[in-house]
């Protein structure tokens, strides 16, 4: 004798609805866990000791930048004119001494060279996040300018546009010029490219708005992107290109992709002759 249909069809049902909670747990518990852990998927410091970093950075020509405090915010040149500098803010990995490296890239330039150490990284205390690495940002460009600077220029690379960014929104009129190596637009849209099937724009806390904290700064932006970008696809800081409304040049560095920094900055003599030609002193 035959089975009623819905006998046959019921265990498959109850098997089905019991697949459909579980795959709803597990997206939950994903999600919790992204939240969470979403400084750890963002921010990846290397921490160090003092002593060895200072020793390391003498042997690349960097010495100890201080605060009106003494405490070391970062690292700046031996060489340079103090009244005309640029500043790094770098990525999301490392420390600032592993871009000991910068000055060589910016070929023919005089300025004095400093790199903002974030909060949480190296052995500067605090924790990385955008509000704690965007305030010292802006903290490190009132520095400068008590100590005498007369023209800074802000490099960018990376999450480090987004500190930038930050940071001109805070400080419009402190920076003469402003450089973003393979920026994006905001956070929300860069982590949603490597988390596509995640809510990001519910879940992240570090929201760098680019486009919004850009939008009102009335200096020169040079774009530099990497056209082959894997981590900031390039569409991203075309996007902050297109919606910036004031002077502007972009960059695009066929067959790069996110670290070739030096292969970007090769046309550096080209970006700061533009840089000057568009009202940066």
């Amino acid at each position: 004798m035959r089975k009623p249909f819905s006998l046959t069809v019921m265990p498959l049902l109850r098997r089905m609805a019991e697949w459909i909670i579980a795959f709803i747990v597990l997206f939950a518990v994903l999600l919790v866990a992204a939240y969470v852990y979403q400084d750890q998927l963002i921010f990846h410091p290397w921490r160090g000791d003092a002593g060895g970093l200072e020793t390391e950075a003498n042997r690349a020509g960097l010495i100890p930048w201080r605060d009106a405090r003494g405490t070391r915010i970062g690292w700046q040149s031996k060489a340079g004119d103090p009244r005309e500098v640029i500043v790094l803010f770098h990525g999301n990995a490392g420390a600032a001494l592993h871009r000991a490296d910068y000055p060589s890239f910016l070929h023919g330039n005089s300025r004095k060279f400093y790199v903002l150490e974030y909060p949480g990284y190296a052995d500067r205390s605090g924790r990385p996040g955008e509000k704690p690495m965007t305030e010292a940002a802006v903290q490190a460009l009132d520095g400068l300018a008590l100590g005498g600077a007369q023209s800074i220029w802000v490099l960018g690379e990376s999450i480090g546009t987004g500190v930038a960014c930050g940071a001109v929104r805070g400080r419009p009129k402190l920076v003469q010029a402003l450089v973003l190596i393979t920026p994006f637009d905001s956070l929300v849209h860069a982590a949603q490219v490597h988390y596509p099937m995640l809510p990001v724009s519910l879940l992240i806390r570090h929201r760098f708005n680019s486009v919004e904290n850009l939008k009102d700064y009335p200096g020169p932006v040079a774009f530099l992107l990497a056209e082959d970008d894997r981590t900031v696809p390039a569409q991203l800081g075309r996007a902050l290109y297109e919606a910036y409304p004031g002077v502007k040049r972009l960059w695009v560095t066929a067959q790069a992709d996110h670290n070739d920094t030096p292969l970007m900055l090769s046309a550096w003599p080209e970006i700061a002759a533009w840089l000057k030609e568009s009202g940066a002193k």
